[in-house]
């Protein structure tokens, strides 16, 4: 005959089963099973209130905070929060030592526990069950019921039952505070990412800066030439506006000789004339659109340095439009001046259609350290007959480049670590290692672009550079 303390049993672990797929599918979410579980054994063993608390991580303070009440009867969890540990010494000690804490009546406590008999009665509480949440033999609280109308209300047969579920618990706060050192984990690595790509962003910057001041010089050399014959020009211009001025006083008196005899006006007349003769006005038919085109020139040429020098520096960070990678060459060749390409014989060959879609800025930067670092190397090899060999070419559904020189080149065990941050075969202090790092970025990371390097047919090295059309 099956008893009735049997049911009851199989019964309840129906419940725990349930409970235990509940904290299985739990996710990152404890509260949800949690306050199921409450629910479950609050009605399985009339309690009028199950509750969770859980203490805080230098267990100086405690706080309710889950609760399950049945109908009718009153919550106090939002008045039990943050209560100092130190005021409940023997419940303390209870919690510590035992697997489970039965009071049958709260009168029956002992002396000892005043201060607990006061709190237990004002939450208006006959009889109680206390089972504590152990998670990696740390204490993370306890489970509680709570009988409002009896004594002695609860089932000793259930306690291990009860100590099953705070298991539970347990593990599930196992798994959250797994879960929140992974989270805190990936808030860190986060910020540290955050910090390395502004780092990265300021180390960039810096670089383009360092860069601009090497070509310096030769921006003021390019800057310079056409600078100082527009200001001869001007200069010739002035005088030959000062030439003219004694013409423009004697054509004002003519205008203006209605009171003149014929006498004066011949000699103004004459006077004009000889002035006329002395300015040369075939000359000054052809010198002055001669000096206007040249000067024009020379400042449409400044113009192209200024505006290249600033697209270069400019700080974009997207893809922003449509290149040709012949022009983006040419004017890496012009930004860099005569001072630095003047001294090497730069030979390019173009084809039609190199066009790709980029930022301007920054491949501007990651061509102009390929570039120079194909000049280091041939000073390094043959200062004086220094060759950089540069074509452009579509080849199917890619557009590519390759700079070539006649260089030191790069050794093979070296070739794998050429675009690593910070690696550079030049002395100390005469390179930060950065610059084909910053290419490499910029082609094969922003511009989903490849660049390969291989030794060259001129005996340097031969930098391989292909971009997906448009």
């Amino acid at each position: 005959m099956v008893t009735e303390s049997y049911t009851r049993k199989v019964e309840f672990e129906k419940v725990i089963v349930d409970i235990s797929n509940r904290f299985i599918q739990m996710g990152n979410n404890i509260a949800d099973p949690i306050s199921y579980a409450l629910e479950q054994i609050g009605l399985f063993t009339q309690a009028d209130r199950a509750y969770v608390f859980e203490f805080s991580k230098d267990m100086k303070t405690v706080s309710n905070a889950y609760e399950w009440c049945r109908p009718g009867v009153q919550s106090f969890k939002e008045k039990m929060h943050d209560i100092p540990t130190s005021k409940f010494p023997w419940w303390m000690a209870q919690i510590v030592q035992c697997d489970h804490m039965m009071i049958g009546s709260v009168d029956d406590l002992p002396e000892e526990a005043q201060p607990e008999k006061m709190l237990i009665k004002s939450l208006h509480a006959l009889s109680m069950v206390i089972i504590p949440v152990w998670s990696k033999r740390v204490l993370k609280g306890f489970i509680g019921l709570t009988d409002t109308h009896k004594t002695h209300g609860f089932n000793t047969e259930d306690m291990n039952h009860l100590q099953l579920i705070a298991g539970m618990l347990g593990h599930g706060y196992t798994h959250k505070d797994h879960d929140d050192q992974i989270e805190d984990k990936n808030r860190q690595l986060e910020k540290q990412l955050k910090e390395l790509k502004l780092l990265e962003m300021r180390l960039v910057q810096h670089e383009k800066m360092a860069a601009i001041g090497q070509l310096a010089a030769g921006l003021a050399h390019e800057i310079n030439n056409p600078l100082s014959f527009v200001a001869s020009n001007f200069d010739h211009l002035i005088e030959t506006l000062e030439s003219m001025r004694p013409i423009y006083l004697y054509l004002h008196e003519l205008l203006d000789s209605e009171t003149m005899d014929a006498r004066q006006v011949q000699a103004l007349h004459t006077q004009l004339l000889k002035e006329w003769r002395k300015g040369k006005p075939d000359y000054l038919n052809q010198e002055l659109p001669f000096l206007v085109d040249e000067s024009k020139r020379g400042l449409a040429r400044i113009s192209d340095i200024v505006m290249n020098l600033r697209q270069f520096s400019n700080e974009q960070p997207e893809i922003s439009g449509l290149i040709d990678l012949r022009d983006l060459v040419t004017d890496s060749i012009q930004l860099m001046g005569s001072a630095r390409s003047d001294h090497y014989d730069i030979k390019t060959h173009f084809e039609d259609h190199a066009i790709i879609k980029g930022n301007l800025s920054d491949l501007g930067q990651a061509f102009i350290n390929i570039m120079e670092n194909a000049m280091d190397a041939i000073d390094v090899a043959c200062p004086d007959q220094g060759l950089v060999d540069i074509s452009v070419a579509q080849e199917g559904n890619r557009v590519v480049c390759r700079i070539e020189d006649n260089g030191v080149g790069i050794d093979q065990d070296q070739m794998e670590q050429i675009f690593d941050p910070f690696f550079t075969t030049k002395e100390v202090g005469q390179g930060t290692g950065l610059g084909l790092s910053i290419a490499y970025d910029s082609i094969v990371n922003k511009h989903h672009g490849e660049i390969m390097v291989e030794q060259g047919s001129q005996g340097g090295a031969a930098f391989i550079l292909s971009f997906p059309r448009p």
